[in-house]
């Protein structure tokens, strides 16, 4: 659904990426997972066009992302970033349906299908989103994202700024969706228990490289080096009580 090739990107003297390479299987769950400032959120935007290349390749379900395709790419994604970025002066039903009502075709029929898929009421589609919970308005940004019925998921830190209780149950919920759905998911976290819950294939990023990718007990087993089993460390003593 995705191969980055060669990516690099520069801000000045600054190299947020440094000649990435990865493909995203279609139909999979990917969970990119790293400290603060490793490059996972830049490699989601990229995929969007948000971030532009200093030098390599991308591909998007089988289109290269270049300026005449960057519009058709993104109608085909869906986007959710870590505080939702609803619009807070739209209700909750505005803000799902602001796509659909820009592209002039009417998606009310998918909202009662969407609400109890991510299991939000009905009634919260008329509030404002100061009004809801922030599991809530993370439930809405989820419709949002799946209104146009895209081919691809980008969730970054979707679940971060959740309390524990609310993120467990979101989790568990989102799981189920990805399972039912059949898409193509792209998650950023930085909670190694929370990609081991998503991720069929777990990418590891460090100082704007990819250090080792594969299966959850590859990386506890085999880590490629020292900053991979200090990486596990640091996560294992974060999530013992």
């Amino acid at each position: 659904m995705i191969d980055y090739s060669g990516v690099s990107v520069d801000y000045g003297a600054v190299a947020a990426l440094r000649q990435v390479s990865l493909s995203v299987p279609k139909g999979r769950t990917v969970c990119l997972i790293g400290p603060s400032g490793c490059g996972k959120s830049t490699l989601v935007r990229v995929a969007l066009g948000l971030v532009p290349v200093t030098s390599g390749t991308v591909r998007v379900g089988g289109q290269d992302l270049k300026p005449t395709t960057i519009v058709a790419i993104r109608r085909r994604t869906g986007y959710v970033v870590q505080d939702g970025g609803l619009f807070p002066h739209l209700t909750a039903r505005q803000n799902v349906l602001l796509m659909p009502d820009r592209l002039g075709f009417s998606a009310l029929d998918r909202l009662g299908e969407l609400a109890e898929l991510v299991r939000l009421p009905l009634d919260a589609l008329e509030r404002y989103p100061a009004e809801l919970s922030g599991g809530q308005r993370q439930r809405v940004a989820l419709m949002r994202a799946l209104v146009l019925d895209p081919d691809l998921l980008l969730l970054d830190e979707p679940l971060s700024a959740l309390d524990p209780m609310v993120r467990s149950g979101l989790q568990d919920d989102l799981k189920e969706i990805f399972a039912k759905l059949g898409k193509t998911v792209v998650l950023v976290t930085h909670d190694m228990p929370e990609a081991a819950h998503f991720g069929e294939l777990i990418v590891l990023m460090n100082e704007g490289r990819i250090v080792q990718s594969g299966a959850l007990r590859d990386l506890l087993d085999n880590p490629a080096d020292p900053f991979v089993k200090s990486f596990i460390e640091a996560q294992r003593r974060l999530t013992t009580l």
